[in-house]
């Protein structure tokens, strides 16, 4: 159900993304959260979520360059807390936290 990737960024910011079903009023949907930030990227697949929150990091970078700040992720919060419980919970059932999708 649960995934675990990471993806080297630009300056060597290394992410950690955790690829989650979830339903919402019946509907199902994946979400690649960023364990290490609060950005995520939503769609109706794996791929799209994946693909989403690849573009809303890039949106976080041109942001960041046009403002002049170094660090595009600066003043975000860590994933919410249900997140890293997901991240446990997969581990304990023995998955592997390193299991890269690019």
């Amino acid at each position: 159900m649960e995934s675990m990737t990471s993806k080297r960024m630009p300056n060597d910011k290394l992410l950690h993304v955790l690829d989650v079903q979830e339903e919402m009023n019946g509907e199902m949907f994946y979400v690649a959260q960023c364990l290490e930030y609060d950005v995520r990227g939503i769609g109706s697949t794996v791929e799209e979520a994946r693909a989403n929150f690849v573009r809303r990091v890039k949106s976080l970078k041109r942001h960041a360059e046009l403002e002049g700040v170094a660090d595009p992720f600066q003043g975000l919060d860590q994933a919410p807390a249900r997140f890293w419980d997901m991240l446990e919970r997969f581990k304990e059932q023995g998955g592997s936290p390193e299991q890269p999708y690019w």
